[in-house]
């Protein structure tokens, strides 16, 4: 087959999410085309802007981020608004063909919808302001679903070695996610969360199939964790730079009781004091567009769980489960924190 043939075939074969990252990335870069024709000045920013992040400077290896000074190096140490920012864009548009495919959404509107949730989300609009870290803060979530979405290919790929492979290769990639910036371990363990949510949902697995998913994912996550320490510890080695307690970088291997049981309450503390206080919205009617959706999402809930128990279907139980540990499950940064969170810099990293 020829080259151009076979061009023609891949085309035609992703036509649909070509299209969907075609309008994603444009609506993308309308949406924040203001920051991206002005200058915004950052912190972060202007302690990098025009060198290079090496291993010795206080925030990266200093602070546990390891991988982030190899991560800068794929960018230009200079400040373009619209080019870092159309870096930016360009992953986000693949982040969310990778969202869409691990949990099975299909169709373009959907494949498009999803993209501007992902677009607008406020967290994602602070990322743009890093100007010349821009693109570190993109792609590191980026790689982080790509290393899920990589190691459950591998766990239905037919050929056992290359499936191996592939998992091998996602791991490790969940440790170098972790290097670029802890918190983003976070956005690993959703991907991991909705993958589990959807196919019980769809699937309607026995509760044995869902927890030995589970089991999976979980060594899967605490090996990608030991990947990162282990890479961390090296590169300390190396370079005779020792973790700071910056935030408690130091002591995140450091866990009490008391803190996991602080980190899971502080969790659901987030989830309700972001979507239904004036914390983090100026304006009234998105606290009440909020809660009038809350509500609707809640009726669903029940009256889908209903559906399943006429039907008889077995694992509604751990449906219900999963519904509980959504804000767990969605955002386990504070939970990972432990003892350190609620120390001020969770309020502005958590979302």
């Amino acid at each position: 087959m020829e080259v151009k043939e076979q061009i023609q075939g891949f085309l035609q074969k992703h036509k649909m999410q070509i299209w969907v990252f075609t309008i994603t990335f444009f609506c993308g870069y309308f949406i924040h085309f203001y920051i991206f024709t002005n200058k915004f000045f950052n912190y972060f920013e202007m302690n990098n802007i025009l060198t290079s992040m090496s291993f010795y400077k206080g925030d990266t290896v200093e602070q546990g981020k390891w991988f982030i000074p190899i991560l800068s190096s794929v960018s230009t140490i200079y400040s373009m608004p619209a080019i870092n920012g159309m870096i930016g864009i360009i992953f986000l548009s693949v982040f969310n063909l990778l969202v869409c495919d691990l949990l099975k959404i299909k169709g373009r509107f959907f494949g498009v919808l999803t993209g501007l949730v992902i677009m607008t989300y406020p967290s994602v609009a602070s990322y743009f302001s890093y100007g010349v870290n821009t693109d570190v803060l993109t792609i590191a979530p980026c790689i982080g679903v790509f290393s899920i979405w990589l190691i459950e290919k591998g766990r239905q790929e037919e050929n056992k070695k290359r499936g191996l492979c592939y998992i091998a290769i996602g791991t490790s990639l969940i440790g170098l996610t972790i290097g670029s910036y802890q918190p983003f371990f976070a956005i690993v363990i959703a991907a991991v969360y909705g993958l589990i949510f959807v196919d019980a949902l769809q699937n309607n697995l026995e509760w044995k199939e869902i927890w030995k998913k589970i089991f999976f994912y979980a060594v899967i996550l605490i090996v990608g964790f030991v990947i990162y320490y282990a890479g961390l510890k090296l590169v300390c080695a190396i370079t005779g730079v020792q973790v700071g307690d910056y935030h408690g970088a130091n002591e995140m291997t450091s866990f009490t009781v008391k803190g996991i049981a602080k980190g899971f309450v502080y969790t659901y503390f987030y989830f309700l004091y972001y979507f239904f206080s004036m914390e983090y919205s100026n304006y009234k009617i998105l606290i009440i567009a909020n809660v009038i959706l809350a509500v609707i999402l809640a009726a669903l809930v029940v009256k889908y769980i209903a559906i399943r128990q006429e039907k008889n279907q077995k694992n509604t139980a751990m449906i219900v489960l999963l519904f509980i540990l959504l804000p767990l499950g969605t955002n386990a940064a504070p939970f990972l924190m432990a003892d350190r969170v609620g120390n001020g810099v969770d309020r502005y990293m958590m979302f």
